[in-house]
C-alpha cells in the first residue's frame, strides 16, 4: 500500500511539471516517499500532508542537470530529505506559509508547478547548453541514449562497437565522427 501511495503521489506532483524541464524530479518522488513513510509510520493525513510540505520546502531549489553521478547525489539528498521530513511531520514539525509552501500541501504543489512551468523557462533553455559544452564522453551518451530510443538494437551494438574500437584521444573529431555515424544509420533506416 504504501508503495502504490508513493507512486500514485508522485505521479500526482509531476502532472504540475510539464513534460521536460530542468527541475529536478526528486522533489516528487521524495514528498510521495515522506508520505508513504508516515502511512507505515501509523501517522495521519495531516501528518503526510506535513511531511509532503516539509520535503518541498527543503528540495524545490534542485535542478536537473542529466543522469549521472550528480543525479545520485541529488537522489542521496532527496532520500534523506523525505525521511527527515517524515519524522518532523511525525513529531509535530512543519514547514507552512513560507515561499512556494502553504499551509495546504495541494496549494504548494500547485505553487510548485507554476514556478516550474512558468518561473524557470530561461532555466530549461540554460540547462541543456551546459550539457553541450562536456567532454566529448558525455557527448557519446547522449548520442547513444537517443540512439537507444530511435534505432534497432543490432545497430546500437554496431555503433558501441564502433566507439569502443575508434581512439577518443582526438577530441576535436569525436563529435563529428559520431554525428556521421548516427546520420548514416538514421538513414539507412528510412
Amino acid at each position: 500500500r504504501a508503495l502504490i501511495l508513493s507512486h500514485l503521489g508522485a505521479i500526482y506532483i509531476k502532472s504540475h511539471y510539464p513534460s521536460l524541464s530542468a527541475f529536478c524530479g526528486n522533489t516528487a518522488t521524495a514528498s510521495a516517499v515522506a508520505m508513504a513513510l508516515v502511512y507505515l509510520n501509523s501517522g495521519t493525513f495531516e501528518q503526510a500532508c506535513m511531511a509532503m510540505n516539509n520535503v518541498i520546502s527543503d528540495t524545490s531549489g534542485m535542478v536537473c542537470d542529466g543522469a549521472k553521478s550528480t543525479c545520485a547525489m541529488k537522489v542521496h539528498t532527496a532520500a534523506q530529505t523525505a525521511y527527515k521530513g517524515c519524522f518532523l511531520a511525525l513529531a509535530g514539525h512543519g514547514v507552512a506559509g513560507q515561499g512556494i509552501v502553504s499551509a495546504d500541501v495541494e496549494k504548494t504543489i500547485d505553487n510548485l508547478g507554476a514556478m516550474i512551468t512558468k518561473g524557470m523557462q530561461q532555466t530549461d533553455e540554460k540547462i541543456p547548453a551546459f550539457w553541450l559544452r562536456l567532454r566529448p564522453g558525455i557527448l557519446y551518451r547522449i548520442y547513444f541514449t537517443i540512439l537507444i530510443l530511435h534505432q534497432s538494437k543490432t545497430d546500437m551494438v554496431q555503433l558501441q562497437s564502433d566507439h569502443n574500437r575508434s581512439s577518443l584521444k582526438d577530441s576535436k573529431n569525436f563529435h563529428s565522427d559520431v554525428q556521421i555515424q548516427l546520420a548514416n544509420r538514421l538513414h539507412r533506416n528510412r
